[in-house]
């Protein structure tokens, strides 16, 4: 998760972990950039058309070696 995020909100350290239920789940920043010449116009609307915004957003971008893991399911097709 972005720091940023949780010191805007006054709760810097708070959340430990995070279990995320969602099928749009993903690295938007990877997303966007395999997606663009198909989804772009659509997808920009929510993600804006700044790659540092896709950077920000992006929990996976976030990861260090000493942090838990995370547990991550994919499928194919879908």
């Amino acid at each position: 998760m972005n720091p940023e995020f949780l010191i805007a909100s006054n709760a810097p350290g708070v959340i430990k972990g995070c279990i995320l239920i969602d099928a749009f789940g993903l690295n938007s920043k990877d997303f966007i950039e395999a997606h663009k010449n198909i989804y772009f116009e659509q997808i920009k609307l929510i993600f804006t058309n700044n790659p540092e915004n896709w950077h920000r957003g992006s929990p996976s971008e976030f990861l260090e070696e000493s942090e838990i893991p995370f547990l991550i399911f994919t499928g194919e097709n879908q």
